[in-house]
């Protein structure tokens, strides 16, 4: 037999009798069921007997348990019980109570996959800077320059780009747990922001190699070799297909 705690007795500071249960909570839909566990030759039985709403409700595990008769309805840790009223049948104690359902805790996918909201969003804001600076006064001038009206560099440039930092947001969400992956991958990222905006000639370079017309691609070399006399650094800039 089960035996209620005080809070489920008296109300608390805001007129309320209940608690929450810090486990997974199984239940079933079919009374007979419940009616079997709670009943006890012995002992006075206990049953709670809930109330769902539209939202606050449960995973219905017939499909997939090995004892489907039973019709099992699991509710996640932290669900919250506020009693609402109680009666007696038989030798079992009924306890109905209202149901809210944790909605806020994360789940354990939301958990492991911290790490990577943190670099998607990373590379997401990346490319947004990097389309920025396409569209900005340096880059429109060199496209000028290689009398490029249609705007095909850029069109390769931001292909690369997003290439780039879409590999890095297709690693698996664990993988990112692991701080040296964490670490490698967010310089990538950073590194495709900074080359474009900052090493274009490198860049020039690379848009060559994936440009296909020709005359254009020569072109593109010509300008990022007298751009490289002017940039005093150079890095590595992974822009590759």
């Amino acid at each position: 037999g089960g035996r209620l705690p005080a809070e489920f007795k008296e109300p608390n500071q805001f007129n309320v009798c209940g608690g929450v249960e810090f486990a997974f909570m199984s239940t079933t839909t079919d009374r007979n069921v419940a009616m079997f566990y709670a009943s006890n030759d012995s002992k006075p039985g206990l049953l709670f007997e809930i109330q769902l709403g539209m939202v606050d409700r449960g995973a219905d595990l017939r499909w997939l348990s090995q004892y489907p008769h039973e019709a099992e309805i699991c509710f996640g840790p932290l669900s919250g019980l506020q009693v609402i009223r109680t009666r007696v049948e038989s030798s079992v104690l009924i306890v109905e109570v209202r149901l809210n359902v944790n909605m806020f805790s994360m789940t354990l996918e939301q958990v492991v996959a911290k790490r990577y909201k943190v670099v998607a969003g990373m590379c997401d804001n990346i490319m947004l800077e990097i389309d920025k600076s396409i569209k900005g006064d340096d880059w429109t001038t060199l496209c000028r320059q290689l009398n490029d009206d249609d705007g095909k560099v850029k069109v390769v440039i931001h292909d690369l780009a997003q290439k780039q930092l879409s590999n890095i947001k297709a690693r698996g969400a664990e993988d990112f747990n692991t701080d040296k992956v964490l670490l490698s991958e967010m310089q990538k990222a950073l590194s495709v922001g900074s080359g474009v905006r900052l090493q274009r000639a490198a860049v020039l370079d690379q848009a060559a190699e994936a440009l296909q017309d020709v005359a254009l691609a020569q072109a593109s070399r010509s300008l990022a070799t007298t751009l490289r006399e002017d940039e005093t650094v150079e890095k590595d800039v992974t822009l590759k297909f």
